[in-house]
């Protein structure tokens, strides 16, 4: 996780379009993630009083994963799949299958 500094983080928490690099983007996004499980816990869970903390689950965690998961695959496929095809075109393919 890119950490940046503190005086940027309210502007990139703020809103998406104030993100000037991918460390901020980062940020963003994962700040999203955790204001989704704030969300998700204040609905159905319990804070642990001897941790003084959120106690998550497993099957929390897999579905936030999949969901970037998810994203990571419809990016490929809708943008950058057409971009690999054209450079096979330009520069020829790289493998003999």
């Amino acid at each position: 996780m890119p950490y940046i500094p503190q005086n940027r983080r309210k502007e990139v928490r703020a809103s998406i379009l104030k993100c000037k690099n991918l460390g901020e983007l980062c940020y963003h996004v994962n700040e999203d993630i955790l204001d989704y499980l704030s969300i998700k816990v204040a609905r159905s869970y319990i804070i642990n009083p001897r941790e003084g903390r959120v106690n998550y689950k497993w099957a929390d965690y897999a579905e936030i994963l999949g969901m970037l998961e998810s994203i990571k695959l419809e990016l490929y496929r809708r943008l950058i799949a057409d971009h690999e095809d054209c450079a096979i075109e330009q520069n020829g393919d790289v493998f003999d299958v």
